[in-house]
Parts: C-alpha cells; structure tokens; sequence
C-alpha cells in the first residue's frame, strides 16, 4: 500500500542522511515507523536550508520526500500567499495523489489542511492526526480542524487526536480516538544506563522550544530563590527559540551564570544523554501542548518530572506516580517542590523507577502498532507488521 504524507515540518538535504534528507525533532522517527505499515511513503515537505546542529535522519529507504518551497515561511504574508502556492503547486498534488492508495495529515499545518482536503475531495483513505491540544481553540484554523474532524470521523476517515484522558475526546462524533506520542524505542528505555548519584540531587533540566509559555523562566527563579536559602541547584536548558536571549539575560542579571548552561538545540541522542546527567525535569509550560514526548523521554530516563496540569501531563503523571504536579505554576511552588524532592530521596527514586516502567509502554514500536491497527480496521486492509 502507498502512503502519501502531507506536512508542514521543514525539511532539508543531509550528506550524513541514509536516505538523504534530515530534519529536527520527532517528525523523522515519526515518519520512519509509520512508514513501515506501508510498502512505500511519499511526504510533501517544504524544503530549507538545513543546520546539522540537531539533525535527525530520515533512515527507513521505503520514504520519498517530495519537496516544495514555501513562498512566505510564517505570518501574514504566507495566509495571504498559500492561494497562489496552492494554484502553483497544484499539478504536482495532483500528480501524487493518483499515484497513492491513502493519506495521512498531521496537524496543526497549512500545507495538512491541504492534504486532507484534497483527500476528501478525491475520496482517497483518509488519516489525520491532530498533534495540538484537543481541549483548546485559539483560532479559526483550530475551530474549523476540530468541526471538520468531528463531522467527518469514521468510515475510511480515521482521526487520532494526541493526549489522553479517561474520557473519549469528542461527545459529538465517537470516531476520534486519542493517541499518544513518541520517540522513544523499547531499546532506548531498556538498554540505557539509568542510575545515577542520588546522594546530591542538585541537577535538572528542561527540553523544549524556549518559548515564555514553556515556563523556563520560572525555574530559573526558582533557582535564586534557592540560592537565596543557601541551596544550589544547576539547570540546563536544551532548545532553542524566541525567548532564549532574555532567559540568558535573567540569568546573567540573577548572577547564576555558574548554575545555568543553555546547550541549545540537541538532537534526539543527546538530549538523552543531557537528560542522564540531571536527577530532575522541570516543565511548568502553560503552552497548549498535546502530549509532549520530552516529558515520556524524561521518565525513560529515570527523571521525575515536575509539571503543571495540562493536556495528558496531569493523568500521565499521577497515573505513573513518576512525579509533582505544581499547585500553582510559580518560581515560588517550583522551589519548593525542588526543596522537598531533593530532601526526599527514597521518594524520589521511587518516582525515578515508576517513569521508567511506566514509559515501556509508550514506544515508537507501539504507537505505530496502535496507528496501524485503526487504519486496518477502518480501512479494510492488511498493513505490513512492526
């Protein structure tokens, strides 16, 4: 079976690649293991200068990208222009989605909104996976992906939407179904060394893009109040991101430049091993996430997690008893938690060891089994085994 990809994840050449093409974050390991449901995978990707600083490879040869330049990357300019990119990329759609049996859209994404449309309209298999949170709209681009799946679920339709909770996500139409995120292999958990020197517990860290919302701020807070009670903690900072300028300016005016490293944007295997450096993760994000892989990569890891109730975030960790939920999202509750866990290591070993169990069971080995099964399903085919 052939699987056509749209997505809005920027892509580039890559020497070091296997199959030639690189990207960051999840999409790549994503892309790899979805593909092996199928004997061969297109994805329509814009294409960009790459940076090797954090690449990930695209490493299953069965996937084909397809590329396409975005005349505006962001902003006003590329909603007004995406009429014109679609008329000037339309032929070459076209040209694809004759040649594929089925479709899959993650978003949020202008060019998946494209892609599941054109697969509505040509009554092609249809998969998309909403990777945002579900539970809020911001927008009318949200407020129309959330009608449409809702209209439209069922049948050869099959909509996934990430997170989770006891409940199903829609009341109106029972054919969305949750889905977690990964990327994370069964090996990864299994085969990495997990111990660490509990005797101080003074290390940890956070991944994500370094955006305000994401809360990094507040650890770094944290932190002086700490230091202020005599306590001192070191933090890294991993990712990159708009707000990273002014979180090297608060620590520089706080005067916790020995306490504080930003590492930047990190690829997949080192920000494991960042992650096997530090006793904590702090993530107080009050950002719309969906479910956010970093948190199952730190529980892998063997790293409490101390988190605010968003999304999955609250249900995954208390059902996995891996860490704190904040009461309140300030520097004030997060030094306080940190002075309590840090005082408390029995507690905190325990949590190490629940995350790592309790992560087993969120693999990329299982999220594409789970994929696949609901695409059979649905679709009455046989897909090729994990």
């Amino acid at each position: 079976m052939k699987l056509l990809v749209f997505s809005h994840k920027e892509c580039w050449k890559s020497k070091s690649s296997p199959t030639g093409w690189a990207t960051d974050g999840g999409f790549a390991m994503h892309m790899d293991y979805l593909s092996k449901l199928f004997d061969s995978t297109k994805i329509i990707v814009p294409e960009i200068r790459g940076n090797e600083k954090g690449e990930v490879y695209f490493t299953n040869p069965t996937i084909t990208i397809v590329p396409v330049k975005l005349f505006f990357k962001k902003g006003l300019l590329n909603k007004f222009f995406m009429p014109f990119w679609f008329l000037y990329y339309f032929p070459k759609f076209i040209l694809e989605i004759i040649k594929c049996d089925a479709i899959h859209a993650p978003i949020p994404s202008n060019i998946g909104t494209v892609g599941f449309l054109l697969a509505h309209i040509f009554n092609k298999p249809l998969y998309i996976r909403h990777c945002g949170n579900w539970f809020v709209q911001r927008s009318v681009a949200e407020r129309f992906w959330r009608w449409y799946m809702e209209q439209f679920a069922g049948g050869k339709k099959v909509f996934l939407t990430t997170g989770g909770s006891d409940e199903a996500p829609s009341k109106i139409n029972p054919n969305i179904k949750w889905i977690f995120s990964s990327s994370l292999t069964l090996n990864e958990i299994e085969h990495k060394n997990h111990t660490r020197d509990w005797s101080l517990p003074n290390k940890l860290c956070i991944v994500s893009r370094q955006e305000y919302s994401k809360g990094a701020v507040l650890v770094i807070e944290a932190l002086k109040i700490l230091k202020d009670q005599g306590k001192v903690f070191y933090f890294d900072v991993v990712g990159n991101g708009g707000y990273l300028n002014k979180l090297k300016e608060l620590v520089n005016n706080l005067e916790l430049n020995d306490q504080v490293v930003f590492h930047g944007k990190l690829n997949h295997l080192e920000v494991l091993n960042v992650l096997q450096q530090n006793h904590f993760f702090v993530f107080p994000t009050n950002a719309p996430e969906g479910f956010p892989k970093v948190v199952l990569e730190a529980m892998s890891q063997g790293l409490p997690v101390i988190t605010t109730p968003v999304s999955v975030l609250e249900k995954l960790i208390n059902t996995s008893k891996s860490g704190i939920i904040l009461k309140e999202r300030s520097a004030v509750e997060i030094a306080s938690q940190l002075n309590s866990l840090s005082s408390n290591i029995e507690l905190a070993v325990e949590m190490s060891e629940n995350g790592i169990n309790y992560a087993k069971q969120f693999t990329l080995e299982q999220w594409a089994k789970d994929i696949g099964f609901h695409l059979e399903q649905a679709w009455n085919v046989k897909l090729n085994e994990i």
